[in-house]
């Protein structure tokens, strides 16, 4: 991977990240958000004593990205929060 695509798997991991938290906040406060208020810190989750990454959150939005491009299964641009919660369910890592 080089620099470019990283810059742009971040890019789109921050994006799906943000349209995450709009999804679980209440109307009145989705337009405060930015996607300066995302966090790049690793959120952990704990499940049968081993720490995972929150499936959403810009770290592991950002594996499941990179999960997805190395086996090929979509291209960058048209990974979205759908593709996300696909995995999740396959993986039942949440």
């Amino acid at each position: 991977m080089n620099r470019r695509l990283s810059k742009r798997i971040n890019k789109k991991a921050l994006d799906i990240s943000t349209e995450w938290l709009k999804t679980v906040l209440p109307d009145s406060e989705i337009e405060k958000i930015t996607k300066k208020d995302i966090t790049t810190k690793n959120p952990l989750s704990a499940k049968n004593g081993t720490a995972w990454s929150i499936p959403y959150s810009y770290r592991g939005s950002k594996a499941y990205i990179k999960l997805i491009l190395k086996r090929k299964l979509k291209d960058l641009d048209d990974i979205t929060i759908r593709d996300i919660e696909d995995r999740v369910r396959k993986t039942r890592s949440s």
